[in-house]
């Protein structure tokens, strides 16, 4: 399978694209004129389908009465950390 590719000028994600004229596959980034021809000329396409319990998440720190004053939440974003903190 195929791994994202990243653009060289800006480091934006390429996207597929053709050119019908000459029958090929390449790479260009949608924000400079960034364009790299591709190696392998299949596109593959993964689509991750989410279940409602998912995409919600509840804290029960949040279901705090409204009195105190606000707390800003914080997560890593990394997949293998996930740490959390307030401040």
């Amino acid at each position: 399978m195929s791994t994202m590719k990243f653009c060289r000028e800006c480091n934006n994600i390429l996207y597929p694209k053709e050119d019908r004229d000459r029958r090929t596959l390449f790479f260009a980034c949608r924000n400079c004129e960034h364009q790299e021809v591709s190696d392998n000329n299949c596109v593959y396409r993964n689509e991750v389908h989410h279940t409602a319990g998912e995409r919600t998440q509840s804290c029960r720190m949040l279901r705090q009465e409204g009195r105190e004053g606000m707390t800003l939440f914080f997560v890593c974003c990394s997949p293998d950390c996930g740490h959390r903190w307030r401040e």
